[in-house]
């Protein structure tokens, strides 16, 4: 369960000036960020009765992709994210790249591999390049690093899924990048690869494969 044993929670704010802040807290339990996000903007528009369209939110994720108990826990998103998370008192920071930046960045990183990077590929592999920086200045060794990254699979699934139907639909690709390869280049054709893999044949294989599981638990 999330902190505190809650799943979701709305705080409202008032301030002496009459202006109001509400916050949410939604847990990766129930919903993924496209989830989440489309919940609070249809909330917004509906608050606003200014006729934008807001469909109610969809629980049949468990019909798309079915539970299964005999599915590896560790296999799961929240099973391979856990072990990397700490208890404690978290940092967070917020780097922003402005578009003649990237726009830089998608211009040195173009290849005959990949001619035209996504925005989220130069980025991710630039700090990609850095951590891996890091890393090589705290050991002296400049290691190999598995890159990760999450997928949405709404569009990717046929049908494609709404971003109103809640729960994780969210896929890993990983990128193992040697210690020779750390370009950008190379980085943004690692990812290039490793995203491109979560297709439609991977969702259906993985949906026969847990279909299977509770056929054979059946």
């Amino acid at each position: 369960m999330s902190a505190g044993g809650y799943i979701a929670m709305i705080q409202v704010t008032t301030f002496a000036c009459g202006g109001i802040a509400i916050g949410t807290f939604l847990s990766h339990v129930i919903v993924d960020a496209p989830a989440a996000a489309t919940f609070i903007s249809n909330w917004a528009a509906l608050t606003r009765k200014c006729g934008e369209e807001a469909p109610c939110p969809n629980f049949d994720a468990s019909f798309v992709f079915p539970q299964s108990v005999a599915y590896p826990r560790d296999a799961t998103f929240l099973g391979m994210v856990n072990p990397f998370v700490k208890k404690g008192i978290w940092q967070s920071r917020r780097i922003v790249f402005d578009a003649s930046a990237i726009a830089s960045l998608k211009a040195k990183t173009a290849s005959s591999s990949v001619p035209y990077p996504t925005r989220v590929e130069v980025v991710s592999a630039l700090l990609s390049k850095c951590i891996m920086a890091a890393s090589k200045a705290k050991s002296e060794i400049q290691k190999s690093t598995l890159i990760t990254h999450a997928v949405n699979l709404r569009q990717r699934a046929r049908p494609q899924i709404p971003n109103y139907s809640m729960g994780n639909f969210v896929c890993l690709a990983a990128a193992l990048v040697t210690a020779k390869e750390t370009q950008l280049d190379n980085l943004v054709c690692h990812l290039r690869k490793a995203i491109g893999k979560i297709d439609i044949d991977l969702i259906t294989a993985y949906k026969e494969m847990v279909d299977g599981l509770n056929i054979a638990r059946t």
